[in-house]
């Protein structure tokens, strides 16, 4: 253990955020344990490494970042993250034997619903071999309480690269927002209380389970709009999503337009809330944009530019600002004010979540084969979550779908790339 992380020891107690709090709510509440894990995964045409060589692997990655040593520590209010006294790799390998005739499905599911050990901190690295000759399945799996998207990237590339990541540290505390952001940031939010337009193509039931599903879109595309419109990769994958959410469900959004849908559907974008001068990747640093997807538009060109009109800089910023501020809050009131978010969300309308990450690399590959990222987290109210991580040479979605029949998780997988192509010919046709 390094000198610096014995020196923290004492005052290495770092709060939780709001958001901490709410998805530690969560994970122990959910029936399987990837409900609430952040997941890397790569099937590699070679036989496993040893558990030698998993511990190597992980005694180097911790020491190039510290964040992998702290766990959960204290309950209820007091719940906080702490250097773990006892932190080795051993650990947090496991090598996992599948007897032959399992498929690598099968075998992945199984390492993904072992429920990872409260003591320590909240992440392993599984190796499963034995289901089939010269091949085996890395699963790097991170409870969410843990790190949020941004945070995993980066924990992620101290596995596969020589690349430090930040000590843990607090974030500083800004003040409570001007009037003026307040002011501009009240409307977005009053919106919420009209009644949401309808969305899902067939009624939720709980005989369905998570449905997860992860491609990629083409990044020349994307820059063709950019070119044109002056679109950030956001906005792009905002109207995208229109796009084929309106195509998912039309008969919600055909002629006469019932005045519900023409509010748009209810979703949340969200926010990297990180202090610029604090890029701290312990716990999750995330704030929401309350945002309507145009999905009642028929003009693809039209959805994207109401989404820029309502998902411009400003609005960001002002909303970045009130979440920073109550994402950062004391102790106590985080406490409750988590609590009561959990009790009060089950009550809400149904709707869907949009996540948005950037990457400054290409996407992340193991011995030539990409690896799939997934975190399965559908927080109340939402039954389902749409991820976009934009690479440099790519741009990966993952749909993530409770209660709600794997035909239409299916379905909708196959309109997002066809939304995108479609408002690449509507900016970028011939005139």
């Amino acid at each position: 253990m390094s000198a610096r992380l014995r020196d923290d020891g004492e005052h290495g107690h770092l709060p939780l955020t709001v958001t901490d709090r709410l998805l530690s709510l969560h994970a122990r509440k959910v029936k399987h344990a990837f409900h609430a894990q952040f997941t890397v995964v790569a099937r590699i045409a070679r036989p496993a490494p040893s558990r030698a060589e998993g511990e190597r692997l992980i005694r180097e990655a911790a020491e190039r970042a510290p964040v992998l040593r702290y766990r959960l520590a204290g309950r209820a209010w007091r719940s906080r993250f702490e250097p773990d006294p006892r932190f080795h790799p051993a650990r947090h390998v496991e090598l996992v034997h599948a007897p032959p005739g399992r498929t690598a499905e099968q075998c992945l599911q199984e390492a993904l619903d072992r429920p990872l050990p409260a003591d320590r901190p909240l992440w392993d690295l599984q190796l499963v071999h034995g289901y089939a000759p010269d091949e085996h399945i890395m699963c790097l799996r991170m409870e969410h309480t843990m790190c949020d998207g941004v945070g995993g990237l980066l924990i992620l590339a101290a596995f596969l690269a020589p690349q430090n990541v930040p000590f843990p540290s607090p974030q500083p505390r800004p003040g409570f927002p001007p009037f003026r952001v307040v002011r501009r940031t009240l409307p977005a939010l009053l919106q919420g209380l009209r009644l949401p337009a309808r969305w899902l193509p067939a009624k939720p039931s709980r005989r369905h389970g998570l449905t997860c599903h992860d491609f990629a879109l083409d990044m020349t595309l994307y820059q063709g709009i950019k070119d044109r419109t002056g679109a950030t990769t956001a906005q792009i994958s905002t109207a995208v999503l229109a796009g084929a959410l309106r195509a998912w469900a039309p008969r919600h959004w055909g002629s006469p337009l019932l005045r519900r849908q023409r509010h748009g559907l209810r979703t949340g974008m969200t926010l990297n809330i990180r202090h610029p001068l604090h890029p701290s990747v312990l716990g999750n640093h995330v704030g929401v944009l309350p945002l309507a997807l145009p999905c009642h538009e028929s003009d693809p060109l039209r959805r994207l530019e109401q989404v820029m009109a309502r998902a411009d800089q400003r609005e960001k910023d002002d909303f970045r600002r009130l979440c920073q501020y109550i994402n950062t809050l004391a102790p106590l009131p985080a406490w409750l004010l988590s609590r009561t978010v959990r009790w009060l969300t089950p009550l809400l309308p149904h709707n869907i979540g949009v996540t948005m990450m950037r990457s400054p690399h290409n996407r992340p590959v193991l011995h030539g084969v990409p690896l799939s990222l997934n975190g399965p987290v559908v927080l109340r109210p939402a039954l389902g979550v749409v991820g976009f991580v934009a690479f440099r040479d790519t741009v990966t979605v993952t749909l993530t779908f409770e209660h709600v029949p794997p035909a239409d998780v299916d379905r909708l997988a196959r309109l997002l790339p066809h939304a995108l192509a479609e408002l690449h010919d509507r900016t970028c046709g011939t005139d």
